[in-house]
């Protein structure tokens, strides 16, 4: 971030918190990826990718949206911080990001999210709908 939009950014919002996320180059041609989890487990996964000329992946912005089968690298870092959590929600979605070096990166653990995209998934609906019902028969 440069030095003059950082301290405009830390005057701005001097009386409250606030993050930044970093810009990760790789979002404009491979995009972001979401993998979503019910109570725990793997249910689907989608890629994210700006519109043209764009870098915000989201819908509302031009953003694509795609259901894809992850490969292992993927799964694997999107399982590596479910388990990093001490309880899995009902419903969570793990963003990750591909950085310079190749690695994959966390950019974030939504758990509470108003999209679960069931329609880039023929059975993303079933897979909530067993989840909730596990989760419910726990209470």
């Amino acid at each position: 971030m440069a030095p003059a939009v950082a301290a405009e950014l830390a005057s701005r919002f001097t009386d409250r918190e606030w993050m930044a996320q970093p810009f990760v180059a790789s979002v404009l041609d491979e995009g972001e990826y979401s993998v979503f989890y019910f109570d725990g487990s793997y249910s689907h996964a989608i890629v994210k990718r700006p519109k043209t000329g764009d870098f915000r992946v989201q819908e509302e912005h031009g953003g694509l949206i795609a259901g894809i089968e992850p490969d292992a690298a993927l799964r694997h870092a999107a399982d590596r911080v479910m388990a990093a959590l001490d309880v899995a929600p009902l419903q969570a979605r793990v963003d990750l990001v591909r950085l310079d070096d190749g690695s994959l990166a966390l950019m974030e653990l939504e758990a509470i999210e108003p999209s679960l995209y069931f329609r880039t998934h023929p059975r993303a609906a079933e897979h909530f709908a067993d989840a909730l019902a596990r989760y419910l028969s726990r209470r």
